[in-house]
């Protein structure tokens, strides 16, 4: 779940880990305060996979490293986009996170995103109707 916010947070810029701790804390509900221990140990992992490359960021004069999305964490973001999410506690969070990565895929997935959305909305007020 978390990779996929990071990964998706990374399409648009290149973070560092506070930043990204930052993100991933403010996405979350209710809003919980990511801790360095939590956020590297996730970073690390997704080196290994090759979904991210950290590399220098030149506008800072003390060489900070930041997170970079690579062509193969694009692809792991798409699968991840595309796979049916579980009725499940996590399952707002997991379509949150879906809408902040899906910006750059093609309308069919994002409108394939979107209806899974509201049919899992529709099923869970139905739901409650009955209950």
């Amino acid at each position: 779940m978390h990779e996929l916010l990071v990964l998706g947070s990374l399409l648009s810029r290149d973070m560092s880990g506070y930043k990204l701790c930052q993100v991933l804390g403010n996405a979350l509900v209710p809003r919980r305060k990511i801790s360095n221990g939590f956020m590297y140990p996730l970073l690390n992992k997704l080196a290994a996979a090759g979904d991210i490359t950290f590399v220098t960021d030149t506008s800072d004069a003390r060489g900070k490293k930041v997170a970079h999305l690579t062509a193969t964490g694009r692809a792991h973001l798409h699968d991840m986009l595309v796979t049916p999410v579980a009725t499940d506690a996590k399952r707002e969070s997991l379509y949150r996170f879906k809408f902040k990565g899906m910006a750059t895929e093609p309308v069919a997935v994002q409108s394939q995103i979107l209806n899974e959305w509201q049919i899992a909305r529709n099923n869970l007020n139905e739901f409650n109707d009955v209950n």
